[in-house]
């Protein structure tokens, strides 16, 4: 649940960044906040993970958030950025692993397990 919260603050702030200093977003059209929000909203769909422990069915779900929340996360960062769809894949991919390369380092700081799903 803290890695999912996270994650969330990482990722929004990497898109903030990304999108205001690489890409010119000028900043009175965007705000930490207004991105936190949407992108909140474009997770939403990840809840469907939680029937992941269903046999043979399980991996379904998971699937379908994933690529559901994908595609929300994609619609949100452009909406936001006031840019067109490509850059908004371009940003939202570059943020989403300038985010995986920080928690992995605060997971490597903390020495968190990476297999027991406590982060």
């Amino acid at each position: 649940m803290i890695g999912t919260f996270l994650g969330w603050v990482i990722f929004a702030a990497s898109t903030f960044f990304f999108g205001r200093n690489v890409f010119g977003v000028p900043a009175s059209e965007i705000s930490v906040e207004g991105l936190m929000r949407t992108q909140g909203y474009a997770h939403a769909p990840g809840i469907l993970g939680v029937f992941g422990f269903i046999p043979a069915l399980g991996w379904i779900a998971v699937l379908v958030a994933g690529i559901w929340s994908l595609v929300t996360a994609i619609i949100a960062i452009r909406e936001s950025l006031n840019v067109g769809t490509g850059k908004a894949i371009l940003v939202g991919l570059i943020a989403a692993i300038a985010a995986g390369i920080v928690i992995g380092i605060i997971r490597l700081i903390f020495n968190l397990d990476f297999n027991s799903g406590g982060f």
